[in-house]
């Protein structure tokens, strides 16, 4: 469950953009990231996503989320599944 609140003077596409980060947090990913500027989670402290559609990024890692990894799983078993699945994943 989350409660996401948007702040309404935000002209639409910046809605949208609030909206699309928003609902990819739900899914597991919690983090802002400043490195794939495509990515919904892109975020430097200065420029926030402006992404309505998830990037390859977003995508491949729900994929590797959802299919690899287990609630649990120590850092080194996170690592080798990274290492293992991350390169075909599309």
């Amino acid at each position: 469950m989350a409660l996401v609140l948007i702040n309404k003077s935000l002209l639409i596409h910046g809605r949208r953009a609030t909206i699309a980060q928003e609902l990819y947090h739900t899914l597991g990913p919690v983090i802002d990231s400043p490195y794939f500027s495509a990515s919904v989670l892109f975020e430097d402290g200065e420029t926030a996503s402006s992404a309505i559609e998830l990037a390859l990024v977003d995508r491949k890692l729900l994929k590797f989320l959802y299919m690899y990894l287990e609630p649990g799983d120590q850092h080194h078993e996170r690592r080798d599944a990274f290492d293992k699945y991350w390169d075909d994943l599309e």
